[in-house]
């Protein structure tokens, strides 16, 4: 399945784990990457790609929307030179590979801000009835009442206009990722896994939950990997709801209002299987404890 991943890399280590999720699953085929929330303009992006390039992948980069915050990029001391990027904003590039993209009935997956992706359906607005969108964002009962979900926060007029679009859009709701079940610290066998290897690409992940869990919390959920993993396993039930998005960016319940695709329930089991099956987990470093399987919304 060919896939374009929109993502605020750089800040929460779920973003970073996704990638290497999505880039190690033979289901998918990643035709580029796409930042949001740039830092400095294009500090997330040039990272990406020298992240990428140390591994081998030669995956297009293109640097999004710089919304002004300067508090959740934490690797800025790890790029190197000032190699150029490509830009959502320049050139054919990016037209090209969304319109493969739409002939190759691929996916757009948003695990970040939704300013791109409100971008992009202005600029190709033919495209995106040929094209799926999965999106990490939004609640409907978030875990701080009064708060809005962080994807949603980042720029909540992008999200209402993706909301109201009536497009191909699939959301994965803070509901079933923001869970215990999807908690990840540094005694995790997760972060075992990319503390035991010491080549860039691995190090770089490592770091990036080091330096997560010293200055914002002391774990990361795995809300971007569960969202790649919807994509070709049946890790997220999904129903269709009458719902509307509020001001503040909140899903409500509307009789009146347009059908919605939203998740339902999510499987972890199924979810943590395939990491460590794709990753290659050792048998003594996968667990023996019981996941909750389902998590209800």
């Amino acid at each position: 399945m060919p896939v374009v991943i929109d993502t605020d890399f750089g800040g929460d280590p779920d973003d970073a784990v996704a990638l290497v999720y999505a880039l190690r699953s033979r289901e998918l085929d990643v035709r580029a990457v796409i930042t949001s929330d740039e830092y400095k303009t294009n500090h997330r992006a040039r990272l990406v790609q020298q992240w990428l390039k140390a591994a081998g992948y030669h995956i297009p980069v293109f640097s999004g929307h710089d919304l002004g915050n300067k508090n959740l990029f934490l690797l800025d001391d790890l790029i190197e030179g000032n190699e150029d990027v490509l830009s959502i904003f320049q050139g054919d590039e990016l037209k090209k590979i969304l319109t493969n993209l739409a002939a190759d009935n691929g996916r757009y997956v948003s695990i970040g801000g939704l300013s791109n992706l409100s971008y992009l359906h202005v600029l190709f607005p033919k495209l995106w009835s040929s094209i799926q969108t999965t999106i990490m964002g939004g609640a409907v009962h978030y875990h701080r009442p009064g708060a809005i979900e962080h994807n949603i926060g980042l720029d909540v007029q992008s999200a209402r206009t993706i909301f109201k679009s009536g497009k191909k859009n699939r959301w994965v709701v803070s509901d079933h990722t923001f869970v215990p079940e999807l908690s990840v610290d540094a005694t995790h066998r997760l972060y075992s896994y990319f503390a035991g290897n010491e080549d860039f690409f691995h190090m770089l992940v490592r770091t990036n939950m080091d330096r997560f869990f010293r200055t914002c919390y002391p774990d990361s959920r795995m809300h971007d990997p569960l969202t790649i993993s919807a994509l070709f396993l049946p890790t997220v039930i999904f129903s269709t709801q009458r719902m509307i998005m509020s001001a503040t960016g909140e899903f409500v319940t509307a009789p009146t209002a347009t059908l919605v695709e939203i998740s339902a329930s999510a499987n972890y089991d199924c979810f943590w299987a395939d990491i460590d099956a794709k990753l290659f987990l050792s048998p003594a470093q996968k667990s023996t404890g019981n996941y909750s399987k389902q998590k209800n919304g």
